[in-house]
């Protein structure tokens, strides 16, 4: 009797031997992308042009892989102008600073720049609301004014955190050392592009 049920009690075990090796597959062909690993899929766009009375600079960033552990804490980006000695100068003017964070095609978060001594700071949450991701998809402008100022020398930097902390001392807008209110031990990766590498691409 046993001798003629073999086929019935082989088949549940290879299925369940196709079962296990397809899931495991799977596991590893789609492994979590992590927040240090994000930096490389984020995606920065910057585009300035000279329209005469300054230069306008459109930022555009978006990554579309949730990274493992979710969205916490805030995220900045910036803009300045770098001198020849790579320091950002302190004789440009900025104006019309504005952020918008976007969910599909819908506008779902507005902010102004900050101004500090050597160019212009966005912040902006990172979060699930609602469900609308919040900070992983949006755009910036900003007009900017000085003498001499070639594309080459506009500097886009995104500082990216994954931890609620306190908020960052904008001072500097090349994040050289970011100060989070005195926060120790925050996790953060910054990423730069230029309009002129860009525009050579």
């Amino acid at each position: 009797m046993f001798n003629g049920n073999k086929l019935v009690l082989i088949l549940p075990a290879i299925l369940m031997a196709i079962m296990f090796w397809g899931g495991y597959h799977f596991l590893g062909e789609n492994e979590t992308l992590t927040h240090e690993q994000l930096k490389e899929e984020t995606g920065l766009v910057a585009e300035a042009d000279d329209t005469g009375d300054g230069w306008l600079v459109n930022i555009n960033w978006e990554w579309a892989s949730m990274p493992d552990g979710g969205l916490y804490g805030e995220d900045y980006v910036s803009v300045a102008v770098l001198d020849e000695e790579g320091h950002a100068r302190e004789d440009i003017t900025f104006t019309d600073m504005k952020l918008e964070l976007v969910y599909g095609d819908e506008v779902i978060y507005e902010s102004e720049g900050e101004a500090v001594s050597n160019g212009v700071i966005f912040a902006y949450p990172n979060e699930v609301r609602e469900h609308q991701s919040l900070g992983n998809k949006g755009q910036a402008v900003v007009r900017l004014n000085g003498d001499e100022i070639n594309k080459e020398d506009i500097s886009i930097r995104m500082l990216h955190t994954w931890v609620n902390h306190s908020p960052l001392t904008k001072e500097d807008a090349l994040f050289t050392n970011p100060d989070f209110s005195g926060a120790a031990n925050v996790p953060y990766w910054i990423k730069e592009e230029t309009p002129a590498q860009q525009s050579s691409q």
